[in-house]
Parts: C-alpha cells; structure tokens; sequence
C-alpha cells in the first residue's frame, strides 16, 4: 500500500484521475481533504463527477448496469446465462443469493382484494413494481381473482394480534414517522401523482396488509423478504402500534374485490 501524500488543490475544478486494477478482492478508495475552516474529513461523493464521454467508460457503465438489472430483476430464474457463464462464477450475491419474497402464510399476511389487482397490474398500484404484468386477455380478471384466492388460503402461522388503533397511537405513530425519516423514502398520496423525490408510495398500505400484518411487518420487515430495502428499525412493542396506527389512518386507497365468477 503507497503512503497518502496531500496534494495541494488549484481553487475550482480540479481533474483527479484514477487507475485501478482489481485484485479479486473487495478494495476500497478513501480520500479525504481539508481546508480554510474545517479539518480533515472525507471528500463527500457529491463533489465528484465524470464527464462521462468517455467511449469505453460508457460501454462499461452500460455493462455493469445490464448486469445489475439482470441480477435484481431475477432474470436468471427463467434463463440461463449467455454461454458458459454459470451463475455461481459472477460474485454478485443478488446473482447468486437474492429470491423472491416468501409466500409462506401469505393468506394472513395480505388482503385478497390487494393480491388481486397487485396480480392484475402491480405497477398501477406501484409504479417501480418489478413484478411483471404475467396475464392477458380477457380471462385475466377472473384469473387474477382465482390466483388470489389460492394465495388467500395459505394461512400458515400464527394468528396475529396487535391492539386496536387509537387517536394516541395515531397521534404518537406520526411522531415516530417523523422522527424515524420515514418521509424520506415514502409518501402517502396516491402512486399515480409524480413524486420528485422518487419516493415509494403508502397509499394502500391499509389496504394491503390484513389485521396485525402490518404491525408484524414494520417489527421484523426482513422476515419473508431479506432483500427487501426498508431497513429494519428494531422498534419496540409501544413504536409498533403506534407506527402501525398512524399508516393505516393515513393511507387511504381503496381496493374493491375482483368480480369473480364461478366456474364450477
């Protein structure tokens, strides 16, 4: 490893070049700097940019992102790899290791009329949805409603009972979504209106999870997706109702049932 040295930098722009050759392992690069004012500290990433013209840095960005979508949309479960590639020679745990969310108790976890118009169309619900759009035609309805209703009877599990919400666990609820930066990934109009922030939209949380679901996800939110991105705030049995509480007074989208027939 080279000794850090400081260099000296010129007032405005200053171009950084960088070569790195990967040795296999896992390799970090940490600059610091410091200045008039303020002491030594890390260059914050948002000082760093790339004019990005650059034709085989632009043909690597495009590799590595075709690689990462390939690997998080979970292509590799329906095709195989171009080639010789195996899967388990690319060191991408999401290549390697991420599934898809457990459907284990799934019937009391989520409401059947959610599941059924998630089935029909999950990005209307959800705009960033990577569930694909699976049906078509004119059957899709009533097979949306029967896929749905399967779903429903996988009851595994223990029944889950958390207390009835209250204008206090409302009232406190609000305080831990504020205090938590919940806000800073969520909001809780309707998915259809443009969020700048990009950020994910609650608005039928209360529809989607059934009596004590949602309590039982924000307590352990890994349990049947470890993948999933909302991080785990190990809140305690008071912020669990109350968070709970709060996001279901406040969602308020409306699922109606699937006008299932009966095929009998």
């Amino acid at each position: 490893m080279a000794t850090p040295e400081p260099i000296q930098l010129a007032k405005g722009y200053n171009r950084i070049e960088v070569d790195f050759v990967s040795n296999g392992r896992v390799s970090s690069l940490r600059v610091y700097w410091s200045g008039d004012g303020f002491t030594t500290e890390p260059l914050s990433p948002d000082l760093l940019f790339s004019r990005g013209d650059d034709p085989e840095l632009v043909r690597g960005e495009e590799r590595r992102a075709g690689r990462f979508l390939y690997a998080t949309f979970g292509c590799a479960r329906c095709h195989e790899l171009p080639g010789n590639v195996k899967d388990g020679e690319i060191a991408m745990p999401e290549l390697r290791f991420q599934r898809a969310p457990s459907l284990e108790g799934i019937g009391r976890r989520l409401g059947t009329p959610w599941m059924a118009r998630w089935i029909l169309d999950a990005r209307a619900m959800r705009p960033e949805a990577r569930m694909p759009q699976v049906l078509h035609g004119e059957a899709r309805e009533q097979q949306a409603a029967d896929l749905a209703a399967y779903l429903a009877s996988l009851q595994d599990g223990p029944a889950l009972r958390w207390p009835e919400p209250t204008d206090d666990l409302v009232a406190a609820g609000e305080k831990h979504f504020e205090a938590l930066g919940c806000i800073g990934c969520h909001h809780l109009e309707d998915p259809k209106k443009d969020d700048a922030l990009g950020r994910l939209s609650l608005f039928f949380a209360n529809a989607k999870f059934q009596p004590g679901a949602l309590e039982a996800f924000l307590k352990s939110p890994h349990l049947h997706y470890p993948w999933i991105r909302m991080p785990d705030f190990h809140l305690d049995a008071k912020e669990v109702p109350a968070l709970a509480a709060f996001l279901r007074e406040r969602s308020k989208g409306k699922v109606k049932p699937a006008a299932a027939k009966c095929t009998a």
